[in-house]
């Protein structure tokens, strides 16, 4: 059986559309930057790894393909 995880999207962008993207670099560059407020480049490694351990752990769940209920308890179940 092959599990394909269906929120992932693949795009493709119009040649308009990525002149639009480039002319609002500087505010995506900013965006980025609050996004980890003041984290030092420790801190935002260990976000990153925290996160992606998260990642992880819901993937697991939600590549399944059971229902929510069914989720909540296969969850918590991998937590013990």
């Amino acid at each position: 059986m092959t599990l394909i995880n269906t929120r992932i999207k693949q795009i493709q962008i119009a040649e308009k559309i990525f002149s639009v993207l480039n002319e609002n670099l500087d505010d995506l560059w900013k965006v980025s930057r609050m996004v980890v407020g003041n984290l030092n480049h420790f801190e935002q490694m260990l976000l990153i790894a925290i996160l992606s351990k998260l990642d992880k752990f819901h993937d697991s769940i939600y590549l399944i393909n059971i229902d929510s209920a069914g989720s909540l308890d296969i969850g918590y179940k991998r937590l013990n």
